[in-house]
């Protein structure tokens, strides 16, 4: 089997402490079982699915009976679009955009710099526009290093839900990708019973030579 040569991690760490949208639950991680004491070493964990690095689906604000157990892997991953978005505090559309589009769409805005901020909330923003018309190019999957598309009431995200677009928040390190040729990226998440999941977001380069 041939694999990357090199991944690049685009995923915040989850621990104890980590950062959560405003008036999300913290989450609670912490070593239950000691080796000396039980014998045997041991982490619980309680936590929503909305934390850290994640991926939603359209069930999150739209009426869709589908669970993050039910969707396929390949739409998690695939050939990468990525955007410098650093300058736009609303994403525009532009049309040389179609003329490159994949079916995942990463969005580097640079604000993961603020992560663990009371600033890293009051991100930039994706306009429907770039949504339709990214949706019209054949996007299927948003990456995004901000904790959402947009602000309430959410316009962005039920266009995307509504037409069966994923999207994967706070992602981070996107700057690491300026250098692959041909970008492809992967967010694999949990085979789970609910509305999102954190993952493991990666990328790696298709033009890298595989071992």
């Amino acid at each position: 089997m041939k694999l990357p040569g090199h991944v690049i991690d685009l995923s915040h760490p989850i621990q104890q402490g980590m950062p959560v949208y405003p008036g999300d639950e913290a989450i609670t991680l912490y070593r239950s079982r000691q080796l000396q004491q039980d014998g045997y070493t041991n982490h619980r964990l309680t936590t929503g699915m909305h934390v850290g690095t994640h991926l939603d689906m359209p069930m999150h604000m739209i009426e869709d009976g589908r669970y993050v157990r039910d969707l396929p892997l390949e739409r998690t991953m695939g050939p990468a679009l990525v955007l410098d978005v650093r300058h736009e505090t609303e994403i525009q559309w532009s049309d040389e955009y179609a003329e490159r589009m994949c079916t995942v769409v990463v969005l580097w805005t640079g604000w993961d710099a603020f992560y663990g901020s009371k600033k890293y909330y009051s991100h930039p923003t994706v306009s429907l526009e770039f949504a339709e018309q990214a949706w019209q190019a054949g996007m299927r999957l948003l990456v995004m290093d901000i904790p959402g598309p947009d602000t309430p009431p959410f316009p962005v995200h039920h266009f995307l839900f509504d037409h069966d677009v994923l999207i994967v928040e706070n992602a981070t390190h996107l700057d690491r990708l300026q250098s692959l040729r041909q970008p492809a990226v992967a967010a694999v998440p949990l085979n789970i019973q609910a509305d999102a999941s954190p993952v493991r977001a990666l990328a790696w380069d298709l033009a890298e030579p595989a071992i």
